[in-house]
């Protein structure tokens, strides 16, 4: 029997609506509004000094890739979740995902020419939770493990057997059996990831490897 997940999706939203979103969003507007008059340097301003260093070519600045790109307008602001010093701003024509550093909110990444980033949306909404996410992936571990003894000795009384223990439980191969079947997708994704940051690159990503560089390099960094 699998548990439903909805007290952890509760508790990551929870977690994701303590902050104020106000200065993100206001962040996210001054980037694309500088863009829109055609300011690459003072958007350059506005990125994190990671995506700001990897976001050119050889030879290129940092104002000239943003140009490059032909990102257009962003639109006004619709939806903006943050998690800690994370956030993530949706507007009409982009999607900005920000970090918050000692001097204010920075742009890491969006959607728009990045296609690496919608593989990677699953992996950052798991990271901003942190500790937080941790602590409810073992607390549901835990429900699921006390839902399966029961249902396991449901099934061995139905049988005329002795019930086991939690201990003994969790130590069974059928308790493992369903954890990881319960896992199953989520190795998918993680493996389809690995595979998609081979042949997909990102500019400004620190996920993806050199726009330029061969598939077959390895130890490269993004």
């Amino acid at each position: 029997m699998r548990l439903p997940f909805v007290v952890p999706a509760l508790l990551l939203a929870a977690v994701g609506c303590a902050a104020d979103p106000t200065p993100a969003a206001r962040a996210a507007e001054r980037f694309h509004a500088a863009l829109e008059s055609r300011h690459e340097d003072a958007a350059c301003a506005l990125l994190s000094r990671k995506t700001a260093r990897k976001l050119p070519d050889p030879g290129q600045t940092c104002g000239q890739a943003l140009s490059d790109l032909h990102m257009g307008p962003g639109g006004r602001v619709t939806e903006v979740n943050v998690w800690g010093n994370e956030a993530q701003v949706r507007l009409t024509g982009d999607t900005l995902f920000l970090h918050h550093f000692d001097d204010g909110w920075r742009v890491r990444k969006w959607l728009k020419e990045n296609p690496l980033s919608p593989a990677f949306l699953v992996m950052f909404l798991l990271a901003v939770g942190g500790q937080a996410a941790g602590a409810v992936f073992v607390l549901s571990w835990l429900a699921q493990s006390v839902a399966g003894q029961a249902a396991y000795n449901a099934v061995r009384l139905g049988d005329l057997r002795d019930p086991v223990s939690w201990g003994q439980y969790v130590t069974s191969a059928e308790f493992w059996n369903r954890s990881l079947q319960n896992w199953q997708s989520e190795l998918l994704a993680v493996l389809s990831m690995v595979v998609l940051s081979i042949y997909l690159r990102q500019r400004g990503s620190p996920e993806s490897k050199p726009v330029g560089a061969p598939h077959a390099a390895t130890n490269v960094e993004g």
